[in-house]
């Protein structure tokens, strides 16, 4: 049998066609004092969606649903904004929102941090 090495020809894309299947997801990790109903309250006006309060990390967000998760109380409790992948041309003022609501209603440490997942619908190609 003969070893030989085969090449495809991959389909160049448009930056374009790349952004109009593109789907990003978002966990924003924050400190904050504030009353955890105030923050939810906050967090679907921002949002423009309906804020879940959770305390299980299994608990995973829908389109329409994003997940307040509450890690630990205390005088200054630790939470986690887990929103479902969206798709990247409707994303950003929904991050920058959000963003903007931590930087003035919260705090951020060492700890926490931003992680985002980046995927393709399956209808790219």
């Amino acid at each position: 049998m003969e070893n030989r090495t085969v090449y495809h020809h991959l389909k160049d894309y448009s930056v374009q066609e790349v952004f109009n299947h593109a789907y990003v997801g978002f966990i924003f990790e924050f400190l904050s004092t504030k009353e955890t109903e105030f923050i939810v309250e906050e967090l679907s006006k921002v949002t423009g969606k309906s804020v879940g309060l959770t305390n299980d990390p299994r608990m995973q967000p829908t389109w329409t649903a994003p997940v307040l998760l509450r890690e630990y109380a205390g005088k200054t409790s630790r939470y986690r904004l887990k929103l479902s992948p969206q798709d990247y041309l409707s994303v950003g003022g929904l991050v920058n929102g959000v963003l903007e609501w931590i930087k003035n209603t919260s705090k951020t440490d060492i700890t926490t941090g931003v992680n985002v997942s980046l995927s393709f619908n399956n209808c790219f190609g």
